[in-house]
């Protein structure tokens, strides 16, 4: 299909496929997680799959908010804080520089751009990919509606019939 050309195109679909994933976790976590404590592995994989990246983000977060009061009421240099917050965002952002480039080799004579975009999409990956954080928070509180997406780009017949099957 024909991805999202804007920034506010990819915003919707990306916090209506949000919302889909909140539903579907609130709905279905408490059997997936009695299927994970019988020690079935599909239900593991599949509670891995729907579970918000946000819960993830917001537990480790939390966790420094918490270490940071708890600091400053006992009067610790919050230095050391600050430092483990640096450096979770800097893992963060190097562990999806990676993933990106793994994708981005993989795909290359796929992707369809100069070698420099090719590489420039590659760095800002990182980037685009926080932008979950405000989606994942804003689709616990909006309604995220279908909207169409434009699409731009007109596939011919022979075009079609050269795509590889997967």
């Amino acid at each position: 299909d024909e991805q999202p050309v804007s920034f506010l195109q990819s915003w919707r679909q990306r916090q209506r496929w949000t919302k889909g994933y909140i539903q579907v976790f609130a709905a279905y976590w408490k059997q997936l997680l009695h299927g994970m404590i019988r020690g079935n592995w599909s239900c593991f994989d599949f509670f891995m799959s729907i579970m918000p990246a946000l819960v993830l983000s917001l537990v480790s977060l939390a966790c420094n908010i918490v270490i940071c009061i708890w600091g400053g009421i006992a009067g610790q240099d919050m230095t050391l804080a600050a430092q483990t917050a640096g450096e979770m965002l800097r893992n963060m952002y190097l562990t999806l520089l990676v993933l990106g480039a793994i994708t981005t080799v993989s795909e290359w004579k796929h992707i369809r751009c100069s070698p420099m975009l090719k590489l420039g999409f590659c760095l800002t990956f990182p980037v685009f990919m926080f932008t979950y954080i405000p989606i994942a928070i804003s689709a616990f509180f909006c309604k995220a509606e279908w909207k169409p997406i434009r699409h731009t780009v007109s596939v011919g017949k022979m075009q079609k019939e050269h795509v590889p099957a997967k």
